[in-house]
């Protein structure tokens, strides 16, 4: 089990997150745990720290590096190439100022992460079950040993995730988090089971309670993914540029508007040729087509604004908009708040013609 825990965390910590610091859990549990035999009670936390230190800590350790090895051989094999792609792209995405010593204690951004990321993540309502259960086993002193360390994990990996990168922006950042949250809410529901099983009304209410909560985010899940599974507006973008082009040379005007290199390139880029050109723009410059994206799904008001904006240059008239919309029981989910990488499969993308000179 422990040899596993080891090679799960080097696993971990091979992806883009920092989860090697998973391996606290089995630490911090063998530390903390009182419940072992008469022999380890009696040791207390010194005696179980060199017990430890001696034997299970090289199990981890030996499982971590095995784990790391297998889920990314490039640290071992071309280690410096692994640092200069971190130098040169990880980095940028790191926000070290705030590990500066008047920023240590600023909590305001993992905040955010509580408040506003993880539930977005978890929409609408399955957020509230990780979190009661958190709340429940902060009063229940003897499930301590099994609570705590991942408790301390989650802490620690909010800490290091919410102050280190760019922002809470991506809803990604906190999926490490879910096991330990399925783990922590199924310690909960054990003991409530076994508390108040006896007392069918509670039982059945406590149960009822879960679904509710449940149900709802599975729901959505399934409206996300059946929207996802419709034709991206960048796909359908490609094409229709595709048959207005021809063989004709042509100029595609890309907007600087926004995060364009994953609203818009998609559908440009792959069109670049000999005869077609691709290329960043303001809408007063000259071009055969102009786009314009946006992160996601945007109302009318918008919509016409930017439309006039536009032409209002007198470069380029309106020609047709694309988008996907989820939907749930024939209603548009708003998705304008959610975390960008949920946004991410749903951008809204205008097309502009451009008007021939008379």
């Amino acid at each position: 089990m422990l040899l596993s825990a080891g090679f799960v965390s080097g696993l971990g910590a091979a992806t883009r997150y920092p989860a090697g610091i998973i391996v606290v859990i089995p630490s911090l549990y063998l530390l903390l745990n009182r419940q072992g035999d008469s022999e380890d009670r009696d040791k207390g936390f010194l005696g179980r720290f060199q017990a430890f230190v001696a034997g299970p800590l090289w199990l981890i350790a030996f499982g971590f590096v095995a784990g790391l090895f297998i889920g990314h051989p490039e640290f071992f094999l071309n280690f410096r190439g692994v640092i200069d792609a971190i130098a040169g792209e990880t980095l940028k995405y790191a926000s070290l100022q705030e590990f500066n010593t008047d920023k240590l204690f600023n909590f305001s951004v993992i905040w955010k992460y509580i408040s506003h990321l993880i539930p977005f993540a978890m929409y609408p309502f399955l957020w509230l079950v990780p979190y009661c259960a958190i709340l429940y086993l902060g009063f229940r002193r003897n499930l301590y040993s099994q609570s705590v360390p991942i408790l301390i994990f989650s802490l620690l990996y909010l800490y290091f995730m919410a102050k280190g990168y760019l922002g809470p922006y991506f809803a990604r950042a906190t999926m490490l988090l879910f096991p330990g949250f399925c783990v922590l809410v199924g310690i909960a529901y054990n003991d409530l089971w076994s508390r108040l099983s006896k007392q069918r009304t509670v039982a059945v209410l406590l149960s009822s309670a879960f679904v509710l909560l449940v149900g709802p985010s599975v729901v959505f899940d399934l409206a996300y993914v059946h929207a996802m599974r419709k034709k991206d507006a960048r796909l359908v973008l490609r094409y229709d540029l595709e048959k207005m082009i021809g063989e004709s040379p042509a100029i595609i005007g890309v907007s600087r508007f926004g995060p364009y290199f994953y609203t818009v390139m998609p559908a440009a880029e792959p069109l670049e040729s000999d005869k077609v050109i691709v290329q960043l723009q303001d809408p007063g410059q000259k071009a055969d087509f102009f786009l314009i994206g946006f992160t996601g799904p945007i109302d009318p008001a918008r919509l016409n604004a930017t439309v006039r904006t536009v032409e209002a240059q007198g470069r380029f008239s309106y020609e047709k908009g694309y988008s996907v919309r989820p939907k749930l029981f024939g209603r548009e989910l708003r998705l304008a708040r959610f975390p960008s990488d949920m946004t991410y499969p749903f951008p809204t993308i205008l097309l502009f013609r451009g008007k021939t000179e008379t």
